[in-house]
């Protein structure tokens, strides 16, 4: 879909220094860029969907990349998730998407990036989530720390979050918001990281040690520390289906909009130039140009 030319830099949302780009896709052409993508499980919960890499669920389509959730048989189809696992990270700058995401009953789709495991410096993995769609309208970020028991990518064992942060847009939108492209960000640097909508900063979190979680789900004065929050972090996009969790009527039913369609235009890091890095993490698993 994008026609426009790509900025090669633009001014930070936090404090308008100059940012440069220093990875992205438009997602041209007729396959992902397999040095930087892959479908590849990273939410787990076949009661409810059943993942596939069926183009029906995940194809590239008029230079976006667009993922469908079909209700049939009892059962739903999702994509396996499109994330940069085992295939790219970085540390440190400004993640833009222009999307547009379905606000559809019951949708449940989600843009958010976890610890890179080649990386890690700390007995936990890190989980940033830049929106969640949990009922009409409403949107949540939050960051989480899942306490693993293998240090490279085990099993978690407990699990924290801090207090996730909410965003409505108006209600005059809700009805045609499912059909509107909007651009969400994660702006990150050493002292916080700040979630963005079309450029405004809608929510910011404290990633010092200050700002270790003091509420949310803690199950353990154990469980302290921010240090994973440094850690570099890879990309994942999912599009599943509401369980009722924040609002009993937001699942699947009259009214839906099926398939669930959640189309991603583009994609582009920016980076400063004195802060900030790009790991190619393929060598870790065997794979090489």
């Amino acid at each position: 879909m994008n026609g426009n030319s790509i900025p090669q830099s633009i001014k930070s949302p936090l404090d308008g220094s100059e940012l440069r780009l220093t990875w992205h896709d438009e997602f041209d052409g007729d396959k992902l860029n397999d040095k930087t993508w892959q479908l590849y499980d990273r939410m787990w919960a076949k009661n409810r969907v059943i993942t596939t890499t069926d183009p029906r669920n995940f194809a590239l389509e008029n230079g976006e990349a667009v993922m469908r959730t079909y209700r049939e048989d009892g059962h739903y189809t999702s994509h396996k998730s499109l994330t940069t696992f085992d295939r790219m990270s970085f540390r440190y700058g400004f993640l833009e998407i222009n999307a547009m995401v379905p606000f559809s009953r019951g949708a449940f789709p989600a843009f958010w990036l976890q610890s890179a495991w080649q990386h890690r410096s700390v007995d936990y993995m890190t989980e940033v989530d830049v929106f969640e769609v949990y009922k009409a309208g409403y949107v949540e970020s939050t960051l989480h720390k899942w306490y693993l028991q293998d240090p490279v990518k085990g099993p978690h064992t407990r699990h924290d979050w801090n207090t996730p942060l909410p965003y409505t847009f108006p209600e005059a939108h809700w009805e045609t918001l499912s059909h509107e492209y909007h651009r969400w960000g994660m702006l990150w640097v050493p002292e916080k990281i700040a979630i963005t909508l079309d450029g405004e900063i809608i929510a910011t979190y404290d990633i010092t040690e200050a700002g270790d979680f003091r509420e949310g789900l803690r199950t353990g004065d154990d469980l302290t520390g921010m240090g994973g929050f440094q850690d570099p972090m890879i990309i994942n996009f999912t599009n599943w289906v509401g369980s009722g969790f924040r609002d009993k009527a937001w699942v699947v039913g009259e009214g839906t909009e099926l398939p669930l369609t959640f189309r991603v235009d583009w994609i582009r890091l920016y980076q400063s130039p004195d802060m900030g890095e790009l790991f190619d993490d393929r060598a870790s698993v065997g794979l090489s140009d």
